[in-house]
């Protein structure tokens, strides 16, 4: 009482506001909450990312200017926690975009994960509220946070931050305009939750229709010519039926889209040629052929899916004439849209769609959620796509989990009835394969549409590459299943040389490194050319998790650096010198270069050093060296910068078990990147670490297209 007769009701109000700074009157203009200060301080050290920051503040003015804070007394002391706790619910969107995910899942133990991740003892600063979760020395950790207190306090915070959305006029209802989207239990920032449905509908809708070039799909009867051309391009392998490649294939004439999902050797560019060959051959006996485009999301994976399909149509009985209308090169995704120089806007679109009837996509575990909706913008309306990869292979780098969420289907339904049909009459029965599997699935389909995506996903299982039994196959079955014990067990087996374990107690990284690599480095630099050296770089690769660590790629690669140096002698280490690997960080679309792609350093006919890459049609091509985009040392690289490569030999080193990178499919990743020999090097618990903890994306599309029907997208 004594504070209010000092200052009076609108004393009060004039404190309140200030505590809040909506308005500061000596320079007579809007400023942030309080906390803001807090959060740029911490952008400034690092700590937090600068856009989750700004995307925050901006949210916090929207919440202040059309709030009704000067309406009643109470209402203004209130409003200094309303701003507060919708000011960390955008923060935390925010942040879980830059962290992967396409939204912030409002859910106790996922909220805790989500402060973990951003930082949480120093947003203590900024965010007083948080302090409940916290002990003396700091928010609880391992066992305690799975406690049923902390659980408990955390959903208390969860119920004030879902009040504060719920009356706060910059949080939106799904189809609202807002900056921020409730829906159900996560909260989206609106881009992606609208690319999230856009993604959505247009899987369901190319699902559901038939591609233009093939006709009307009841034609294919049992001795129809295109099962005739299906019979020549598919080889008879008793050991693995139903034949799944050539399932596909003919699900590539009834649907306008394909996904063809399976591990390394498991024949998904043979698949997709000859899906491209079928596809040609039907509409030679119609119209004529179609214009294919062939993509991949790296320079590196366009350059290996190029030499795939080339040799797969070599190997081919292939009719001139089909030959001659199959596309030989594939480029990025990016250079297929018509990147530019802004970020985010391409030539290709809605009003200006790609001139092809069939776009195929190889990697596609590694295109982002952002870059899917690019992609469906610039397909014309009677335009098929076939995505290609390996579902458990680690997701895209930036926001979302696409293909895993499109294979989510085949775990919840089986094929329908109108797909065994399609099967039987190609000689194929997958009826007692849906009969096995009926009463562990045991769910009907919510829609029509749902019905056709099911039957467009198609897995491929039989190893065409490793024999069975080898050790690199059951290495990768047992990471995959996630079976601890059988992983050990085969690492230690004499039964598989082609797989190992080096316990880090007993023999340094610096010792490992160096028995692997030194009579590779001599091979290296002896090479004939820069040609040869080109592909002994693919006879060994170090991957690591992290970039930036005391096992990271950067520290590992200045290691290396140093030994190829005494290979090469007379070089310095961090300079360019004869048989040098570097990887390039950026696209360069005028010198013709691709984030990912890899370079050797080698002298010219004239003695000056160049950068030789190598392209697609199988030769090299020299650039000089103040020509190239940044780029990086390549000795040793990240899991996820790998992916789309494959090397002889792969040293794997383990993140610690405590670090957020240790997961079952970056190790899975890591695995399969071999094609001979594996080597991990680590401690046992970070074997375990990584094989038990599944890698988490927060994503609403898995339950766009299998739990709601197509009405919801009206």
């Amino acid at each position: 009482m004594a504070t209010e007769k000092a200052y009076g009701q609108y004393g009060l109000l004039e404190k309140a506001l200030s505590e809040l700074r909506i308005f500061n009157l000596n320079w007579g203009r809007l400023a942030e909450p309080g906390f803001i200060d807090s959060l740029l301080e911490l952008a400034y050290k690092g700590t937090v990312d600068m856009m989750s920051v700004e995307f925050a503040r901006f949210v916090s003015r929207i919440h202040l200017l059309q709030g009704r804070h000067g309406e009643a007394m109470e209402d203004v002391n209130s409003s200094v926690g309303e701003v507060e706790t919708v000011g960390l619910c955008a923060f935390l969107a925010a942040d879980a975009i830059s962290r992967s995910h396409s939204c912030l899942l409002l859910r106790p133990m996922a909220l805790l994960s989500a402060l973990e991740a951003a930082g949480a003892r120093e947003l203590l600063s900024a965010f007083p509220m948080l302090s409940p979760l916290y002990r003396e020395e700091g928010l609880v950790d391992g066992p305690a946070l799975r406690s049923g207190h902390i659980r408990a306090i955390a959903s208390a915070l969860l119920e004030r931050m879902k009040k504060a959305l719920f009356q706060s006029p910059a949080v939106g209802k799904p189809g609202q305009l807002r900056p921020l989207v409730f829906d159900g239990s996560r909260l989206y920032i609106h881009r992606y939750w609208s690319y999230e449905r856009r993604v959505a509908r247009a899987f369901l809708s190319l699902a559901s229709t038939g591609p233009a070039f093939s006709g009307s799909v009841q034609a294919i009867e049992a001795k129809d010519p295109v099962l005739e051309i299906c019979e020549r391009l598919f080889f008879r392998d008793e050991g693995s039926r139903p034949d799944w490649q050539k399932l596909a294939a003919l699900r590539a004439l009834h649907s306008r889209l394909v996904v063809v999902s399976g591990g390394p050797g498991t024949g998904k560019t043979r698949t997709v040629t000859a899906i491209m060959a079928l596809v040609q051959a039907v509409c030679l006996k119609k119209s004529g052929p179609v214009p294919i485009a062939l993509c991949a999301p790296t320079g590196k994976a366009a350059a290996r899916l190029t030499q795939s399909v080339n040799t797969a149509v070599s190997s081919m009985d292939l009719p001139p004439q089909i030959k001659k209308v199959l596309p030989n090169e594939a480029s990025t995704l990016h250079r297929l849209l018509g990147a530019g120089r802004v970020p985010g806007r391409f030539k290709y679109d809605r009003k200006n769609p790609l001139p092809y009837k069939l776009v195929i996509v190889d990697e596609a575990s590694m295109v982002d959620l952002p870059l899917f909706v690019h992609l469906i913008d610039a397909l014309s309306e009677d335009c098929s796509m076939i995505l290609l990869g390996d579902k458990d292979q680690l997701a895209s780098v930036e926001a979302g989990c696409v293909l895993r969420d499109l294979c989510l289907g085949l775990e919840l339904y089986d094929y329908s009835d109108d797909f065994i049909r399609m099967a039987e009459r190609s000689g194929e029965s997958v009826g007692d394969n849906k009969r096995m599997h009926q009463e562990e699935k045991g769910q009907d389909f919510e829609s029509p549409d749902q019905r056709a995506l099911r039957d467009c996903l198609v897995v491929l299982k039989h190893n065409y590459r490793f024999r069975k039994g080898s050790g690199l196959s059951e290495l990768a079955h047992a990471i995959n299943k996630g079976n601890v014990e059988e992983t050990m067990d085969i690492l230690s087996s004499p039964e598989f040389p082609d797989v190992s374990f080096v316990n880090g107690m007993e023999k340094s990284l610096d010792r490992l490194i160096k028995e692997l690599s030194e009579q590779w480095f001599l091979g290296l630099v002896s090479a004939r050319g820069p040609s040869e050296a080109l592909s002994l770089l693919n006879e060994f690769k170090v991957l690591c998790a992290l970039r930036q660590s005391a096992t990271g790629a950067d520290n590992l690669n200045r290691f290396m650096d140093r030994l190829a140096c005494k290979a090469c002698k007379g070089s310095m280490p961090g300079n360019l010198f004869k048989g040098k690997a570097i990887v390039i960080n950026r696209n360069d679309y005028q010198a013709g270069l691709y984030n990912g792609d890899t370079g050797i350093c080698w002298p010219d006919g004239n003695g000056s050093m160049a950068v030789w890459f190598e392209e697609a049609s199988g030769g090299s091509r020299r650039l000089s060296p103040g020509r190239l985009p940044s780029f990086d040392t390549a000795w040793a690289m990240t899991v996820h910068r790998s992916q789309g490569s494959e090397f002889s030999t792969v040293l794997v080193v383990l993140p610690p078990a405590t670090s957020p990178m240790a997961g079952r499919e970056l190790l899975y990743t890591a695995v399969t990147r071999a094609r001979k020999r594996v080597i991990l090097w680590g401690a046992p618990e970070e074997i375990e670490a990584c094989i038990r903890q599944k890698t988490v994306r927060h994503s609403g599309l898995g339950r766009l297209l299998w739990e709601k029907t197509s009405d919801s997208f009206n």
